[in-house]
Order: structure tokens, then sequence, then C-alpha cells
């Protein structure tokens, strides 16, 4: 068994969100993202991985202008990878989320 906490990933950092893995098993993996008030993280998408977002710390705003939706602290959402994943951060006190990802995301090489 391993274990960890959010306390080990990445602090805010007031030019960018940030994101960093905290767990990878073979099936897998978490990252940690912390985005700061008034932030963005750019849309993306997770290829094969479905994802799993719990907001643990702060209000993120998940989706696209026109199509957004507010999501405080302990909201769950589920995407499939060729969805498509956009955050905003309205939060005086910045957001952190946890990501869940099956299988591990990004994928390793070998």
């Amino acid at each position: 068994m391993r274990t960890t906490t959010t306390a080990h990933g990445p602090d805010f950092d007031p030019e960018r969100a940030v994101a960093a893995e905290l767990l990878r098993g073979e099936r897998a993996s978490v990252r940690v993202i912390r985005i700061a008030h008034g932030q963005t993280l750019p849309a993306h998408r997770h290829g094969e991985s479905d994802l799993i977002l719990y907001v643990a710390q702060g209000e993120a705003i998940l989706g696209e202008e026109g199509a957004e939706v507010p999501a405080p602290a302990g909201t769950i959402a589920h995407l499939r990878g060729d969805e498509t994943l956009r955050v905003r951060c309205e939060s005086v006190d910045g957001v952190t989320l946890l990501a869940f990802l099956a299988p591990p995301f990004p994928p390793q090489a070998g």
C-alpha cells in the first residue's frame, strides 16, 4: 500500500494552474490540480482515460462558456476521455481538485 496527501502536490502558482501526479498504479493514476483565483485550466481531453474529478477545496466552474456548471467543494464529476475538460476558478482562496484517471494519464511509453 502507498499513501500520500494533497500536501505532497504543488502549491498554488500566481502565474498559472498547476498539476502533478500524486500516485500511479498499473490501471489508474491520481493527480492534484491547483488553480488560483481568476485562473483557468485550458480545455483539454484525456484520450483513452476516464476522468473522475473531485473538488477538494474551493469552488470550480466546469465546462465551456454557455454550458458552465458550478462545482463547489465536495462535487464529483465524470468525464469520458473524449469529453473536453475546462476548469475556471473564481474562489478567492483558489480551488484544489483531485483527478482520478483510468487508465493512467498521461500514458507512459514502454
